[in-house]
């Protein structure tokens, strides 16, 4: 299949997809929006998405993937959608996502992600107007000092609950909670 004149678009949201995203998803290099949102894959997010360096927004949230986010996702320079949430992502939030510098909302909420909130993160994407989503996690340690001077947000929601965290086995037709909103494309 020759994949370099695929549409720009790959829309796939609530199509009761199961299975893992492969590896070639890389082979769809002229992408500009991907979202695979709302369906039940599993396995871990392929370091190959990173390839796909035209991606402007990446969905693939409400789903059930695994393991780390990988740093790769840093090579997307044109993100500025990155929707990963309520999945069973684990392991620390990758800096190198600092240096999709146009990125307006990111949203790694409802997920397993332990550590720090990195400062480096915050310090790259300081310039820009954005969303930051990052609650609902198992995040520890102080605010970074970078938080404060992220001036152009437009709002943070940090909120840790751990009595709220995603379940995967819930209905997917479940009410988003504060500081989310339904309609973010």
């Amino acid at each position: 299949m020759q994949t370099s004149k695929i549409s720009q678009l790959l829309n796939l949201s609530s199509n009761l997809l199961n299975g893992t995203i492969p590896a070639e998803i890389d082979g769809f290099n002229m992408l500009q929006e991907l979202m695979l949102s709302n369906n039940s894959l599993t396995g871990p997010i392929p370091a190959t998405l990173g390839h796909i360096t035209s991606l402007g927004l990446l969905d693939l949230s409400n789903n059930n993937l695994i393991g780390e986010i990988p740093p790769s996702l840093g090579n997307l320079s044109e993100l500025t959608y990155l929707y990963l949430n309520k999945n069973l992502l684990s392991g620390a939030i990758p800096p190198e996502i600092r240096h999709c510098k146009d990125l307006y909302r990111l949203d790694l909420s409802h997920n397993r992600l332990k550590g720090r909130i990195p400062g480096e993160l915050l310090s790259g994407l300081s310039e820009i107007r954005m969303f930051l989503n990052l609650s609902h996690n198992f995040l520890d340690g102080n605010l970074p000092l970078e938080i404060s001077k992220m001036e152009s947000v437009q709002e943070i929601d940090l909120i840790s609950d751990p009595s709220t965290h995603w379940n995967p086995s819930q209905s997917q037709s479940q009410s988003h909670g504060v500081g989310q909103t339904v309609d973010h494309y």
